[in-house]
């Protein structure tokens, strides 16, 4: 029998594909937790932005200042060019940035279907699924007048659910 300094080829192999199902788990387990921090980061903008509105409210007696019928924020210069009739200007154009900047795709909108109703409606698809089950859908989140809403996204049609556009 032969003294065996190293390891065999298959050792090796093995060694391999352990290291890189390892690895992958790791990156996606980090993924995970980057996405689930951006959707916290985002709630907290949500509840300053639900901040300055009663703000508004309070000073002028209305939201419509902050919230134009259902503005949709895609990008930085949206938000930039989003407000402009509130003594809450920057605040609003600073929260809608750092929203803007948290969202792995698509945008938020603010406003409500009539704005004029003296409700006022936040919403964005967050970044992390939400399961049904073991099936994973959108993953909304409104906060209006009415109520939060912190679920799936199949059966919230046109956006009924508490706190959604259409029912602010």
């Amino acid at each position: 029998m032969k003294n065996q300094k190293g390891f065999t080829l298959i050792e090796l192999l093995v060694a391999i594909a352990i290291i890189a199902i390892l690895a992958s788990v790791i990156m996606v387990m980090s993924s995970d937790a980057r996405n689930s921090a951006k959707d916290a980061s985002i709630r907290r903008e949500f509840k300053e932005f639900v901040k300055l509105l009663i703000q508004e409210d309070v000073d002028n007696g209305t939201y419509a200042n902050l919230q134009q019928p259902a503005t949709y924020f895609n990008t930085k210069e949206d938000c930039e060019l989003g407000f402009t009739s509130s003594a809450y200007v920057s605040e609003a154009q600073a929260i809608c940035k750092e929203i803007v900047r948290n969202l792995n795709n698509g945008g938020f909108y603010v406003g409500a279907n009539n704005p004029s109703a003296q409700k006022y409606s936040i919403s964005v698809n967050l970044n992390t699924p939400f399961y049904l089950g073991s099936l994973p859908t959108g993953h909304d989140y409104c906060v209006g007048s009415s109520g939060i809403y912190d679920g799936s996204s199949v059966g919230n049609g046109s956006q009924t659910q508490k706190g959604c556009y259409n029912n602010p």
